[in-house]
């Protein structure tokens, strides 16, 4: 994409930045440092509109990301999907 930008643009300032994150937190508002789970095995669930970017910076951050469930963008959280998280995750680390 750069290239395309400097081919249309080549005088145009391009600006890089990259993101990491600074806390895991967990659903009671408990927060640990992402380097705690380095090398841990995860169920990554995710329920936003890039989960691909989340399972990503899961496994940047060392995870081992095990088992994936991807619900819809701002899904509402049911009681199935609570049971899922229970049976999916056991034996998974977890905050």
């Amino acid at each position: 994409m750069e290239d395309e930008l400097r081919r249309l643009h080549p005088t145009l300032p391009l600006f890089h930045s990259t993101y990491e994150p600074l806390d895991l937190i967990g659903p009671r508002e408990e927060r640990e440092d992402p380097a705690t789970f380095r090398g841990k095995k995860v169920l990554a669930l995710s329920g936003i509109a890039t989960p691909d970017s989340f399972s990503s910076l899961l496994k940047k951050c060392g995870m081992q990301v095990i088992k994936e469930k991807v619900l819809p963008d701002h899904h509402h959280y049911t009681q199935q999907d609570i049971r899922f998280i229970e049976n999916e995750g056991t034996g998974l680390t977890g905050l």
